[in-house]
């Protein structure tokens, strides 16, 4: 768990701050050279297992180093890469895979079925941020075709293939993520650790080659990306929302909707209802009522939070998914503040003297935690207590580390940072089988057994508009499921748009959508990147 945490820190938390020391103005030298670009990335972004697919390098994006099987184009349709086709069968429990014979590693040797096998078995074996414990098996059939069997059927599983990058076999060690071969659109050149990784296109790529011949990537925090854009020494930098104000000549603000949403997390039991497998308190006596998560639901306004805190770069989320073709749109709720007082009002909560609400003797008060020094969350969270007190609602928030956050977070709210391209998120984030663990699925014990028919059903699902149908209702059915509608397991608040100051005679293709973490989605399409003449 400690490896799969480390990596979910590294690169799917939108975190501004990290240790180290940061790249300074005067150590990014850009260059003059068309062929190339610049991009600055998020100081503690940075890769913590390497550029190593096995550990998650490239989980969710692309790892523009290595290979895929198959991947995703920029309207999230799956199509072959070093797959030339796949077929599904077996009702659903074997995945065949033929591979193409002219891709080479950038050593020269030849991409096989072996390091296919050989990739899948490591990332098997591994703590990997890839999500194969439903593979069973992995054979040859032939020098260009590989077998996948899976424990039981998962529609969702090519969303896991599409982000798993292949190693190769014989250049496979426990430094490859330092210094990795692949056989990708950009071959590895050097990595700094704190400072910079390079690439460079490689020129043996069995597809088109890329525009831009070299990409170097540097870590900095948005102070430092700013000076830096405003230097001309950046071709693209990511931003925050409280620094775009700011015009940097020869630079344009590109912003862009995503799925990296924030939310509350909400411990279901009372308190006291035993320790997780690790020895952890589960239960809150007051996010486990229903009055309260339904009341904080309807009753903030999400629209009034995003020009509170993000300066308006935001839109309401409603839960992990918005916006997906698997998400169910009826579990959009409008923001009332009379109907979130009288479902309070309705369950026995009434004013006390303090103007906190009261029932049976406890007050509608509640910890919640957020990391400190992410200035999102911290601006979200203290909007919360705004909100939330127009509610007779009190929260105290802490602003601490994931070490100190961990062991509490199946007792306390806690405010969190999600969005996946993979509708098996949705299974992991809710189904019982995941509750409770320190994986950051379903942390505040969802335990649902009508959810995890549809849940189970979307995975078995024979055609991929089943699947979907199954995952919309598992968000709500019309009685019950995970929205705001129904248990209310998250407070869903903001999906944030990511910024990114862009030069502007730099073409960044049509980006596909964001996921959680402003850094890495931006260059997952780096192959498309052009120059233009053009500054529009």
């Amino acid at each position: 768990m400690r490896n799969k945490k480390t990596m979910l820190l590294s690169l799917l938390v939108f975190v501004l701050v990290g240790c180290g020391e940061s790249t300074s103005e005067k150590e990014v030298s850009k260059s003059e050279n068309s062929d190339s670009v610049v991009v600055a990335l998020q100081q503690g972004s940075e890769p913590a297992e390497g550029l190593n697919p096995i550990y998650g390098w490239g989980t969710g994006t692309n790892p523009l180093i290595q290979s895929t099987l198959v991947e995703f184009d920029s309207k999230f349709n799956i199509v072959n890469d070093l797959a030339t086709s796949y077929e599904n069968i077996d009702d659903g429990y074997t995945w065949n895979f033929t591979i193409r014979d002219d891709a080479t590693f950038t050593d020269g040797k030849p991409v096989t079925v072996d390091d296919v096998k050989f990739t899948f078995d490591q990332a098997m074996q591994s703590d990997s941020l890839v999500d194969l414990t439903n593979v069973k098996d992995v054979s040859i059939e032939s020098n260009k075709k590989v077998m996948i069997k899976l424990k039981k059927p998962q529609r969702t599983f090519l969303n896991a293939v599409a982000t798993l990058g292949i190693v190769p076999e014989h250049a496979y060690d426990e430094h490859y993520g330092e210094k990795p071969i692949g056989s990708g659109p950009y071959k590895f050149v050097e990595w700094k650790k704190g400072e910079q990784i390079i690439l460079e296109r490689n020129e043996d790529y069995y597809r088109d080659l890329p525009d831009i011949k070299q990409a170097v990537f540097v870590f900095m925090d948005e102070d430092s990306a700013y000076t830096a854009a405003k230097a001309g020494k950046v071709d693209v930098a990511v931003v925050t929302p409280f620094n775009v104000s700011k015009e940097v000549t020869g630079m344009k603000l590109k912003v862009l909707k995503t799925q990296d949403n924030r939310g509350i997390t909400m411990p279901l039991s009372p308190a006291n209802s035993g320790e997780t497998e690790d020895g952890y308190p589960i239960g809150n006596d007051v996010t486990s009522e229903l009055s309260i998560r339904k009341a904080l639901a309807y009753g903030i306004d999400r629209k009034e939070m995003a020009e509170n805190t993000v300066e308006g770069y935001a839109s309401p989320a409603f839960s992990e998914n918005d916006g997906t073709a698997w998400n169910n749109k009826e579990g959009i709720i409008q923001t009332d503040k009379p109907k979130a007082k009288k479902i309070l009002k309705d369950d026995g909560w009434i004013e006390g003297k303090d103007g906190i609400l009261e029932k049976d003797g406890k007050k509608a008060e509640f910890d919640m935690y957020y990391v400190a020094g992410d200035s999102i969350r911290e601006a979200i969270s203290n909007d919360v207590v705004t909100q939330a007190k127009e509610l007779g609602i009190k929260v105290n928030i802490i602003g601490s580390n994931w070490d100190d956050i961990t062991p509490k977070m199946f007792s306390n709210a806690v405010m969190m940072g999600w969005g996946s391209s993979n509708p098996y998120t949705s299974y992991s984030l809710f189904h019982s089988d995941n509750k409770l663990k320190t994986d950051f699925y379903n942390v505040e014990g969802y335990d649902n057994p009508v959810v995890d028919q549809y849940l189970e059903a979307a995975l078995a699902a024979p055609t991929q508009d089943e699947m979907y149908e199954n995952f919309k209702k598992a968000q709500w059915d019309g009685k019950t499921g995970t929205s705001m509608l129904g248990e209310v397991p998250w407070i869903w608040l903001l999906n944030i748009d990511h910024l990114y100051y862009v030069n502007e005679k730099l073409d960044i293709g049509e980006q596909p959508s964001h996921i959680h973490g402003a850094s890495y989605p931006v260059i997952q399409n780096l192959k498309e990147w052009k120059w233009t003449d053009s500054s529009d």
